[in-house]
């Protein structure tokens, strides 16, 4: 796997969570708790586009706040794709149209994003269109902040 222009060795691999390793016990709900920066959300965005690549499968990103979707779609370190992007050469992106987000990948419609607190923004959209898998990322409540899930 590589980081930028870091090479990673397989011992270094083998120390990041990745959701394939439980794919045979993956259920209809599934929830991953664990420190930061360990790669619950890079494995749940690499097994997304796996599928995605595999069988078409588009899928859904949420986050709590329209402003966290707005930040994601960004080009900084808020990104949730930056880091997919960086290790498989591609240019995946969130776009915003009407507070809902799209996932794209050259102006191609590859899945849905949206936050909880605007999730009445979706009402009467078609989202049976092939997605299958949600990813509800960074859903522990933050203190003092009674809006978040």
């Amino acid at each position: 796997m590589k980081v930028g222009h870091l090479e990673l060795s397989d011992d270094f691999k083998k120390s990041y969570w990745n959701v394939k390793d439980r794919a045979d016990k993956l259920r209809p709900i599934n929830i991953f708790l664990g420190g930061r920066g360990i790669g619950k959300t890079y494995s749940c965005i690499d097994y997304c586009m796996e599928k995605y690549d595999t069988t078409g499968e588009h899928f859904m990103y949420l986050r709590n706040q329209q402003n966290q979707i707005e930040l994601s779609a960004g080009i900084g370190d808020m990104n949730p794709f930056n880091g997919w992007n960086l290790n498989h050469d591609r240019n995946i992106y969130i776009k915003i149209s009407k507070k809902i987000g799209y996932i794209m990948e050259d102006d191609k419609i590859i899945g849905m994003a949206a936050a909880l607190s605007t999730f009445n923004n979706l009402r009467g959209a078609s989202l049976e269109n092939n997605i299958n898998t949600v990813i509800l990322d960074e859903f522990i409540q933050i203190e003092r902040n009674t809006r978040q899930f």
